[in-house]
């Protein structure tokens, strides 16, 4: 048994949630991609240490949530406009998309765990191969 696995989901998943907030930092404006090397790591470790598909899940979906929501919160600009009559969607722009592009992490998460090897690197590339590849 790991250390990760013996952490209380009442830390692992906000702490999961802030490094997808973290991961955002690649995004533009910011631009800081060297931040991934640190973050997606943690994320892969998490996941590999779940001691359940539904934690595995919860783990994929915490830190997708933070990390769209953190890196498409510009979306919702476009309703705050002066006389515009969307203003009362700006929730679901803000936390809506993002809630709903999480559970596909959360769900390759939960496939991931159910194949992963017991090897390390044959599990990176099982993960890689079932989550999306971003251009």
């Amino acid at each position: 048994m790991t250390k990760l696995e013996t952490l209380p989901r009442k830390v692992s998943v906000p702490s999961l949630f802030a490094l997808g907030c973290l991961s955002a930092l690649s995004m533009a404006p910011a631009s800081y991609w060297l931040i991934l090397f640190a973050t997606l790591p943690v994320f892969f470790a998490f996941v590999c240490a779940s001691p359940s598909h539904k934690r595995a899940f919860a783990y994929g979906y915490a830190f997708a949530f933070g990390y769209f929501l953190c890196s498409l919160s510009w979306i919702g600009n476009a309703l705050l406009i002066d006389d515009n009559g969307y203003r009362w969607a700006w929730p679901l722009a803000v936390s809506g998309i993002p809630a709903i592009l999480a559970l596909y992490w959360g769900l390759a998460s939960a496939a991931f765990h159910r194949i992963k090897s017991k090897n390390n690197l044959i599990a990176l590339f099982q993960l890689s191969a079932i989550f999306p590849q971003q251009s």
